[in-house]
């Protein structure tokens, strides 16, 4: 969606023309306020319209709601979402990144959602207690595998260990039927796939190499310098420090 600020006037309040906006459609099913909150445009009474019945007077909002992402509002309170999970059915998708979200918001989603299509995005959430996750670990994944050609890097747990699958234990069950539960204690269970320290270990090796190349051709030229016995200071025959000074740069 695009800046609150771009979109309404805010003459009535910009999160009031929001709810405005969002009870005339009743049928949405996915709703992008990711980083919206950032200036506090937005609270729990945003929240509170998406649930269905929350309000006698309004429509039925939030009964077709898939996902809704909306990570860094920090005036929405983890009690709200805790509302929004309960009312609304369908929710499959919750993305509360650097939020206020709490345990209970954790524990309730994960009680009410366990399909494996169901995920919860808690990164960077602060009251989130690595007690409290590792409790819910066993009935949730860190990730969700996906196939293809593009996807072979990452190790992705393959979903049987037959004996033509060449099954390799790097994720924590990519393709099981639980929910994924993305906290900032969840990615200890993702392995790092074979090959990848070696292969970082050679790049890093590469670019110390190219930083030592340049060393190697100042050190020669010195030599050169040195060799030749000569101390006239015109040219190329300066000083080290002079040669390094007067071919460098400056941008101001």
């Amino acid at each position: 969606m695009a800046g609150l600020t771009s979109v309404f006037d805010g003459r009535d309040g910009i999160e009031a023309e929001l709810g405005r906006m969002l009870k005339s459609m009743p049928l949405l099913e996915r709703l992008d306020l990711d980083s919206e909150g950032t200036h506090e445009d937005i609270s729990d009474s945003t929240i509170d319209v998406l649930i269905p019945g929350k309000f006698a007077e309004d429509v039925a909002l939030g009964k077709e709601l898939v996902e809704l992402r909306i990570g860094y509002s920090k005036t929405i309170s983890g009690e709200a979402l805790v509302r929004l999970i309960r009312g609304c059915p369908k929710l499959k998708i919750l993305e509360a990144d650097n939020m206020n979200a709490t345990n209970a918001v954790m524990r309730e989603f994960v009680r009410r959602r366990g399909s494996a299509d169901a995920t919860l995005s808690l990164v960077d959430c602060r009251t989130i207690t690595p007690q409290a996750y590792n409790a819910l670990a066993p009935s949730t994944r860190a990730r969700r595998g996906w196939t293809g050609h593009a996807a072979i890097p990452f190790g992705y747990e393959q979903a049987s260990r037959g004996p033509d699958v060449d099954w390799v234990p790097v994720g924590d069950g990519d393709f099981t039927d639980k929910p994924v539960l993305k906290t900032f204690f969840s990615w200890r269970r993702v392995g790092v796939p074979p090959g990848w320290r070696e292969a970082l270990r050679a790049a890093e090796q590469g670019e110390d190499e190219e930083v030592q190349e340049p060393d190697r051709a100042r050190k020669r030229i010195a030599m050169m310098r040195s060799a030749s016995g000569s101390g006239r200071r015109g040219g190329w025959w300066r000083a080290d420090d002079e040669f390094d000074e007067r071919s460098s740069c400056a941008i101001m």
